[in-house]
């Protein structure tokens, strides 16, 4: 039993890639948020300026933002999925044994006299 609880599955691998990505959404949705400045000479260095005005910026970069915010969600929610999934495969794996499902076995060893109440 132990050696199955170590055992890393695809869909664990997945889920741990998916929640970095979502991780890496984040930071860039929060840096269009709050960095930003923008330079009045053409050589000046403007960060996350598109266009000339600033109120014009400030919602370009929320809604920059709010895009990076919904990926991340989006993602969370993928790994998540792949967490549940992999929790259920390994479910199944042990009601596979053999002999019957795993209520069963421990029922049988009860009655055996193996397992003390």
């Amino acid at each position: 039993m132990e050696a199955e609880s170590k055992e890393f599955g695809v869909k664990f691998i997945l889920a741990v890639i998916s929640y970095i990505i979502a991780a890496v959404f984040s930071g860039v949705g929060f840096h269009k948020l709050f960095v930003y400045e923008n330079s009045d000479s053409f050589f000046g260095g403007s960060t996350n300026a598109y266009v000339g005005g600033d109120a014009y910026n400030y919602i370009i970069n929320a809604n920059l933002a709010t895009a990076y915010f919904t990926l991340a969600i989006l993602f969370t929610i993928i790994g998540t999925i792949f967490l549940i999934a992999n929790y259920l495969a390994k479910s199944e794996k042990r009601e596979e044994l053999p002999g019957g499902s795993a209520d069963t076995i421990s029922e049988a060893a009860i009655n055996d006299g193996r397992i003390i109440r």
